[in-house]
């Protein structure tokens, strides 16, 4: 199907009805079950400028301000390489089901990816760092992106000092935004129907049972304007939706495809994704957050006579057990956070340390979104959520 090309009607137009995060402006997309023929293409995506349009020299110029970034930003550090890579991709996507029903939409992303070795004191070490979002080249105005570079640089810079953590069993704080890949890795896989499916899972029958503290309210919502997970319909043509997975502790709902939902009798709640069209969808997690709550992030510190304060998270595996890197922390000692800790692993059973959440902050914010990597290939996700207290949390 050949892409529509841009018009005054696409230009900067915003998706009407989008949701926002706290859930003001409900977003009514609906499904209409048309002939194929009548396929029109839609964007979730407020765009003003398509890659399209976009010269090869003003890609590369991009590329450039990272390499000047980097180098700005890392002075004080020995950069021994370093590699930049630039990608977008703009996808018309259509599904056309057996039922009848055909949904259309256009998809656009713009990434630039940072690889780079630095020298340290215990030995050279690479990593990388990415700057993302659903936009057209608009993204890459202002300074989004040195930004980007510099907050990673002083992350970098804050590792060359650190010492150390004292492992053991300890409250742990997470700053807000970048912690919500504890509940992505500690539950959410756990609550989609394929796991529910086959028995892989702790929260198995567990409808309407408290799973969690009552501090806790997760929500799976594929339909926030501009976030990384979000469309208007999934990979099956199910329109997108808000899903409320835990309320209050309390379990409410699964992230159901067609296929696995009817395995344990639910329908579809708009969660059937997939990479492209070589992999069936299945239901996967979008953007998933922690719902802001009333506790005060300083106090929730102050009370701490020892503890770790996660500013950064890295990579993690999920499961029933599951273990996340803390690429950024800080001691916390006599109710301050006090000096950086070289990185280590925060592990633990995800449906006991659920119920340890014993304060959650009023700041949520929502993070810039990466990919999750299942059964059906690499999907956008977000995951978010406010400042967020463990009483109780294993730190090697």
């Amino acid at each position: 199907m050949a892409l529509l090309t841009e018009g005054p009607g696409l230009l900067g137009a915003p998706v009407s009805g989008a949701v926002s995060i706290d859930g003001s402006k409900k977003n009514l997309f609906k499904e209409e079950r048309i002939s194929a023929d009548r396929c029109t293409l839609q964007t979730p995506i407020p765009y003003q400028r398509g890659f399209d349009y976009v010269t090869l020299s003003e890609k590369l110029r991009v590329l450039e301000r990272a390499e000047e970034a980097l180098r700005a930003s890392s002075q004080g550090l020995r950069l021994l390489r370093q590699r930049f890579a630039y990608s977008d991709s703009d996808q018309a996507v259509t599904v056309i089901d057996s039922e009848g029903r055909c949904t259309s939409e256009r998809r656009l992303m713009g990434r630039v990816r940072v690889y780079y070795a630095l020298e340290g004191k215990d030995g050279d070490r690479s990593s990388w760092m990415e700057f993302v979002r659903p936009a057209g080249f608009e993204l890459f105005d202002g300074n989004g992106l040195e930004s980007a570079v510099a907050e990673r640089m002083a992350r970098e810079k804050s590792v060359e000092h650190a010492v150390k953590m004292e492992g053991g069993v300890m409250p742990v704080v997470f700053a807000p935004g970048e912690g919500g890949t504890f509940w992505h890795e500690c539950c959410g896989h756990q609550l989609e129907a394929p796991a529910i499916a086959s028995g892989n899972s702790d929260f198995v029958g567990k409808i309407g049972e408290r799973v969690a503290s009552e501090k806790v309210t997760l929500i799976d919502d594929g339909t926030i304007s501009g976030a990384y997970g979000s469309s208007l319909y999934d990979d099956e043509g199910s329109a997108r939706r808000s899903n409320v997975l835990i309320e209050n502790g309390v379990l409410k709902n699964y992230l159901c495809d067609r296929y696995f939902g009817s395995l344990i009798g639910e329908a579809s709640n708009g969660c059937g994704r997939r990479e492209n069209y070589t992999f069936a969808p299945t239901a996967r997690m979008s953007n998933t957050y922690l719902a802001a709550g009333t506790d005060d992030p300083e106090e929730m510190i102050r009370e701490i006579p020892y503890g770790l304060y996660v500013k950064a998270l890295g990579g993690g595996s999920g499961g029933s057990v599951f273990s996340i890197l803390c690429s950024e922390g800080y001691v916390i000692r006599n109710g301050k956070i006090a000096e950086s800790v070289q990185p280590c692993m925060l592990t633990g059973r995800g449906e006991k340390l659920m119920h340890k959440v014993d304060r959650v902050g009023n700041d949520l914010k929502i993070e810039q979104g990466s990919f999750c990597g299942a059964a059906s290939g690499l999907v956008p996700v977000t995951a978010s959520c406010p400042t967020m207290r463990i009483s109780e949390m294993m730190v090697r």
